[in-house]
């Protein structure tokens, strides 16, 4: 049966910023509850009392804090390393018939460099393809018959070596991401596997990056 509470809990998760404002008690209430009251009517079919919606935010805040504190408490109890690589570009290309060939060759060329950054993301329709700036000139030159649709760099990649146990925890991208958002970093390019994940970014943001995480983790 749906409560005022369940009302707004299912408003407000699909509102990250507003979930984190409701659990660090960073917004008014009374000006909140202005706002949900037409969605809360509209729900239960019946008029409500502004300060009824009041006091289920007043009783919701705990439970919010609460289950933050036990995600955080699973996800981050212990520290992760964290590594930074700069000088990254990201070139991104319309999938092709010709796509494997020119990835096997750039692998072909890139075998006989020692510490390469190299990472490619397929998707459906097309792929991405992340590698150190000194070797930009060599994917140009190998992928220049394919169709280009973004190239960036001044990019830096921070990776996140995650132990075994946060492999199965729901959760852990969103909180991630949540406190990049909240700091207005952009992550370009997202390279994950079960115990690693690197995020690309401006390099403008590294340090805001790093930071963030390391809050989080360490």
């Amino acid at each position: 049966m749906k409560t005022i509470v369940s009302i707004i809990e299912a408003n407000i998760l699909q509102q990250p910023f507003l979930n984190k404002m409701l659990i660090d008690e960073l917004i008014n209430l009374s000006s909140l509850a202005r706002q949900l009251k037409p969605i809360v009517e509209s729900e239960l079919q019946k008029n409500m009392k502004l300060g009824s919606i009041v006091m289920a935010l007043k009783r919701l805040i705990p439970q919010l804090q609460g289950k933050e504190m036990i995600q955080a408490n699973k996800l981050f109890k212990s520290s992760v390393e964290l590594t930074v690589r700069s000088n990254l570009c990201i070139h991104t290309f319309e999938n092709s018939k010709t796509m494997v060939l020119a990835n096997r060759e750039l692998l072909k060329k890139l075998s006989k460099e020692k510490n390469v950054f190299h990472t490619v993301s397929c998707g459906l329709y097309e792929t991405s393809i992340v590698i150190g700036t000194q070797h930009c000139f060599v994917l140009e030159e190998i992928f220049k018959n394919e169709v280009l649709l973004i190239s960036a760099s001044n990019l830096s990649g921070v990776t996140i070596n995650l132990k075994k146990e946060y492999a199965d925890s729901p959760g852990l991208y969103h909180i991630i991401f949540s406190k990049l958002a909240w700091h207005g970093i952009n992550v370009i390019e997202i390279i994950s596997t079960p115990h690693e994940m690197s995020l690309i970014i401006n390099d403008a943001d590294t340090g805001k990056t790093y930071s963030s995480l390391k809050e989080l983790f360490i």
